[in-house]
């Protein structure tokens, strides 16, 4: 893909291991995704990346971290999702936030659907 942004674009000051795995990752997630990552998909985006990149051992958690963030940007960066290119930016914005409450979820620290244990009375 010849429109792929080079590690300079990106703004990547890693180390050239990292790099090359953003951007293999990367291109895996562009095709994965070829019409982009945009609100409908990003979660599960999100997750699949997640679960793949438990494989990047040389990683802290800190920097697993950042590396979903850049792969999820590069994957946004470098796809076209035609009128929805101008919600690129929010999306952006959103995705640490999302790994951040995926990882609390994962780790049980954050409950979906929490029952109330509180009983109502009634009037």
């Amino acid at each position: 893909m010849n429109n792929i942004k080079h590690r300079e674009e990106l703004g990547i000051k890693k180390n050239e291991e990292y790099t090359k795995n953003l951007i293999k990752t990367g291109n895996h997630f562009v095709k994965q995704f070829p019409n982009g990552i945009n609100l409908d998909n990003l979660m599960d985006a999100t997750m699949k990346l997640l679960k793949e990149i438990t494989d990047i051992y040389f990683l802290n958690a800190e920097e697993k971290k950042e590396f979903i963030c850049d792969v999820l940007c590069y994957v946004i960066d470098n796809t076209d999702t035609g009128a929805l290119e101008s919600l690129d930016e929010i999306i952006k914005k959103l995705i640490p936030t999302i790994i951040d409450n995926l990882i609390l979820v994962e780790k049980g620290e954050l409950k979906i659907n929490k029952k109330s244990t509180k009983k109502w009375c009634c009037f």
